[in-house]
């Protein structure tokens, strides 16, 4: 009993200072210690006899339950003799009546929370005075598919998760898809949970077109779009090219415009310049021209290391390469194979389009030619050397020749000395030898052993070609027959 006693006290103080502000909001309970954050409300509990004329009740919030022991004074609500509220009775008398009714008023509780959930007991008697669920913030999930009549979504509670499936019927849309490249489908959607819940149906694409514009440089597109289901292709079609005039472009070629009628592309065409009626200028823009005439050399059996050329018409044909073939002598270029006319240097070029130019010969006659081997040798007491009467070079061929050139080496320590040498004054033990030919002497150059020739060297068929030469050894030598020179002519038929 005095327990309860200094709890009155203490909620009467408490009472005194907190009336004015539990009145004043039910949004919000202003409770020292509420953690509902405005979810909350006041509610009333354990009325109890305070007089004859009052009694005191106190109050909690309804989202987190506190408050307790908070203590607000009222009068006292009669039906009869006995207050509805606090249950206290009036005497007969008029004068004070019992205010403990026989059971436990449970005037001071406690709570105890699980979650959103609370158990209230009375301190007193210890019996649960009563259960509640205090839920906070209701959390909703997304609308989704039940089935073809409803759909769903759960709601929760923010802080126990505790909750429940909420069902509503669907409001469908129509709504186009694409489907394939020609057709799309018609199907009913829900608005709310964005669900299929019709049958399809199917059409054909409706098309609006957009303007062509260029692909590549052979075709244009333009954008098609389904005006009901919004799918997007291209259209593609073949340039349709109107031409400008043809202007020259360069030595080679000339070109125009080509613009298509339908998308506008432009571009160039490019084309060889042409001279059909051989009047030196091109027949698309009447550029006068340089032509170019690529010329086959066909060697006819010989050998030629460039079998081509390139002249310009109307001008000469300039030097051309000359082939060679063993047995044969080159007569030149002809325009036929057989025949035809002989193309010089100087020869025009008058023909535009490629050709050839065919290599003539003459067959060269088999001759020989007979050089003496060596030399025979007589040499004097006074050391001068004469040679044999019969030195000389055969023709031994049907055909006379002639020598075109002549090339010495000296053999077994011999030396080549000009023709006209001083052997006089040369050193007795010199082995030296001037060597002359029709008219042709030895020469000293410096670095090579040769004749100069002059004049016209021509052997005839079965004649000879004497050979001359002086020569100077040591006096005390005898007579000589050794290799002391070798000469090589060359030689061709004369015609």
């Amino acid at each position: 009993m005095k327990k309860r006693i200094v709890s009155l006290l203490l909620v009467l103080v408490l009472a005194f200072t907190l009336v004015p502000s539990a009145f004043a909001d039910t949004s919000d309970c202003g409770l020292a210690g509420c953690t509902c954050s405005g979810y909350c409300s006041y509610a009333y509990y354990n009325y109890r006899p305070n007089d004859e004329d009052t009694h005191f009740y106190g109050v909690y919030c309804t989202g987190c339950g506190i408050g307790g022991g908070v203590v607000l004074e009222g009068s006292h609500t009669f039906s009869g003799n006995t207050c509805t509220l606090c249950g206290y009775t009036k005497s007969s008398g008029g004068g004070g009546g019992g205010w403990e009714p026989d059971y436990c008023y449970h005037d001071w509780t406690y709570r105890e929370w699980d979650g959103c959930y609370w158990y209230e007991f009375c301190e007193d008697c210890g019996d649960l005075v009563d259960m509640g669920v205090s839920h906070g913030v209701t959390v909703y999930d997304d609308w989704e598919y039940y089935n073809r009549s409803e759909h769903r979504r759960y709601a929760y509670c923010r802080d126990c998760g505790e909750g429940e499936y909420e069902y509503d019927w669907h409001d469908t849309r129509e709504e186009y898809e694409q489907y394939t490249s020609t057709q799309h489908r018609v199907v009913d959607y829900c608005s709310t949970c964005d669900s299929n819940v019709g049958t399809a149906t199917y059409a054909s694409h409706s098309f609006s077109y957009g303007s062509w514009q260029n692909y590549n440089g052979t075709q244009h597109r333009r954008t098609k779009t389904c005006r009901d289901c919004g799918y997007s292709s291209y259209d593609y079609a073949n340039h349709s090219f109107s031409y400008g005039s043809w202007t020259n472009s360069s030595d080679t070629q000339h070109r125009r415009t080509k613009t298509c009628n339908t998308c506008g592309y432009s571009t160039y065409e490019y084309a060889d310049h042409a001279d059909t009626n051989g009047d030196g200028l091109c027949d698309g823009c009447s550029k006068e021209l340089t032509v170019y005439v690529d010329v086959t050399l066909d060697a006819c059996g010989g050998v030629l290391e460039d079998e081509s050329v390139t002249v310009i018409f109307g001008n000469t044909y300039g030097e051309l390469p000359e082939p060679t073939r063993e047995g044969y002598t080159f007569d030149g270029w002809y325009t036929e194979k057989d025949g035809g006319e002989l193309v010089e240097a100087g020869t025009e070029v008058s023909d535009k389009t490629a050709h050839t130019l065919y290599a003539h010969w003459t067959l060269t006659k088999v001759f020989s030619v007979t050089v003496p081997a060596s030399l025979p040798l007589a040499v004097t007491e006074d050391g001068v050397v004469t040679s044999s009467t019969d030195a000389a070079i055969a023709n031994n061929s049907t055909c006379d020749v002639r020598v075109t050139g002549i090339s010495l080496r000296t053999e077994n320590g011999w030396t080549l000395v000009p023709f006209e040498y001083n052997m006089a004054g040369a050193k007795v033990d010199s082995k030296l030898i001037g060597f002359a030919i029709g008219g042709a002497q030895s020469v000293d150059n410096g670095d090579s052993e040769t004749l100069v020739l002059t004049g016209d060297w021509s052997i005839d068929a079965g004649s000879t070609l004497p050979l001359d030469y002086d020569a100077n050894v040591s006096a005390t030598s005898v007579g000589i027959n050794e290799q002391v020179l070798t000469v090589v002519f060359v030689v061709e038929e004369v015609n």
